[in-house]
């Protein structure tokens, strides 16, 4: 593998995992309270479905980018 695309593969896995790390950290990671219900005795929490979504539902940064990975792969279409 090229120096050049090595670098830019491995830039590009830093660059992910620091936003996966802050994005869990803005939507879940600051929620540390737990509710108890004292109908029921449950508890719930920490997070509720919304912050959950949020976390899951942002969008990663070059998500539109193709993966470098992807050009050696075929596309189905192409085979036929």
């Amino acid at each position: 593998m090229p120096t050049k695309t090595l670098f830019r593969t491995t830039a590009g896995l830093f660059a992910l995992a620091a936003a996966t790390v802050f994005t869990w950290w803005a939507w879940l990671g600051r929620d540390t309270t737990v509710t108890l219900d004292p109908a029921t005795g449950d508890y719930s929490g920490p997070y509720t479905t919304a912050q959950v979504a949020g976390a899951v539902l942002t969008p990663s940064p070059g998500g539109s980018r193709r993966c470098p990975c992807s050009r050696r792969i075929r596309h189905p279409t192409r085979l036929l």
